[in-house]
């Protein structure tokens, strides 16, 4: 899912289940657009 808070950021969760045997991972992200332009070279 995406969520944006109210100062901006935006937060992207994820899940997976990648290795065989193990239980499903968690991820999120959390991230602004000057951070991500700045890691475009924008």
């Amino acid at each position: 899912g995406l969520e944006v808070l109210p100062d901006g950021t935006f937060v992207a969760t994820t899940y997976g289940h990648w290795t065989n045997g193990e239980p499903p991972y968690i991820v999120s992200f959390r991230f602004n657009l000057p951070e991500l332009d700045a890691r475009l070279g924008r």
